[in-house]
């Protein structure tokens, strides 16, 4: 049994060195085919071709500059009268006529109502009286005084009296102008709030003038472009009338220097000759303004602008391929911007398919469509 049990152990032994023996080889076989096979794949070089960017179509504008471009905006505004004068009464007294209506055109210095002068025409008369006798005895005086006959004195005494006879008229005189109520300028008469036979005080209205041959056009200007306008500056009104739209040219003629605490607007004034009454108090009409023209400027299409973090770019074509510009920009036109810097005249900008373009990319120039 002693010589049994080694020849056992003997062959296990062997039949596991065969066994790593096996494994070892497989390995071996393994790797080696796997170095093959790798050689045998074709290389990046053999397997990816070259990829060639598509041309993009493009439309392009060639920049050229306009010769006068005016920054204009348009405002609502308010037609208002030139002059709205209230008259009143300077002396009291009864009503003694109206020569005047509603409505009726007066010139200066018309006669619009009259007050009674019962009372005041015997005092008049009796100051003018009065005054004619002082002027006689003055003269009476001045003969005896050349010929030594009274003193220097009574010649003075003659000539005050004279004189205070001569104010005492001249008052009556003014009072008794004043019973007549006339038109102090041109106008329209708007309100007659009196009627004959009322008494009327010393300030009173009793009348109310409107002068329309020149109007004021009251527009609010914001606060950011009032620093643009000045006084005489010319402005147009846009009035809807019974037919159609008509344009009146006018010019700036006040800016108020306080502004409006609650919208941060200031009012302007613009004044312009009405002869025809077409323009009336409380109408609404459009002002066109223009902050200032640029002479010799680029304007853009608004769309061709494409906004990025850093700021505006546009793509113009140089060698069939598009380049990005960064751009200033200016004030907006309709549908059209001023570009500041960025752009040359001669440019090819890109109008369409910019949004569809990269810096270097190739494009395809193709006629605007119609």
């Amino acid at each position: 049994m002693n010589n049994a049990m080694p020849n056992h152990t003997g062959g296990i032994r062997q039949g596991r060195g065969l066994v790593r023996h096996i494994v070892r080889f497989a390995i071996l076989a393994s790797a080696i085919l796997c170095v093959f096979l790798i050689s045998r794949m074709p290389t990046r070089e053999d397997d990816v071709e070259e990829t060639v960017s598509p041309s993009v179509n493009v439309t392009v504008l060639p920049i050229k500059t306009e010769s006068e471009v005016s920054d204009s905006f348009t405002l609502p505004a308010v037609v208002e009268p030139n002059r709205v004068t209230s008259v009143s009464a300077e002396i009291a007294g009864r009503i003694e006529s109206i020569t005047c209506k509603k409505g009726q055109t007066v010139h200066v210095d018309d006669v619009l109502l009259s007050l009674n002068t019962d009372l005041l025409i015997p005092q008049y008369n009796t100051a003018k009286a009065q005054y004619e006798r002082d002027c006689l005895e003055w003269e009476r005086m001045k003969d005896l005084v050349e010929k030594r006959a009274t003193a220097q004195r009574d010649l003075d005494d003659t000539a005050t009296r004279m004189a205070i006879s001569k104010a005492t008229l001249d008052q009556i005189g003014a009072t008794l102008d004043r019973s007549r109520i006339v038109a102090p300028a041109d106008g329209i008469i708007n309100d007659l709030p009196v009627e004959r036979g009322e008494y009327v005080d010393p300030g009173e209205p009793v009348a109310q003038l409107v002068d329309t041959t020149l109007v004021k056009v009251a527009v609010d200007l914001p606060e950011k472009d009032v620093p643009f306008f000045r006084v005489g500056q010319k402005a147009d009104i846009v009035a809807s009338l019974r037919d159609n739209d008509k344009t009146f040219s006018g010019a700036i003629t006040f800016i108020s220097a306080v502004a409006d605490e609650q919208t941060r607007s200031t009012r302007v004034e613009i004044t312009l000759p009405n002869p025809d009454n077409v323009l009336h108090s409380g109408q609404i009409v459009m002002v066109r303004l223009t902050r200032q023209t640029f002479q010799n400027t680029i304007l853009i299409p608004l769309l061709a602008v494409i906004p990025m973090e850093s700021g505006k770019v546009v793509y113009i074509v140089e060698d069939n391929q598009a380049v990005r510009r960064d751009v200033g920009l200016g004030v907006i036109k309709g549908d059209r911007i001023q570009v500041l810097r960025g752009l040359n005249v001669g440019d090819q900008l890109i109008v369409e398919g910019h949004r569809f373009v990269a810096p270097g990319l190739k494009v395809t120039i193709i006629p605007e469509k119609p």
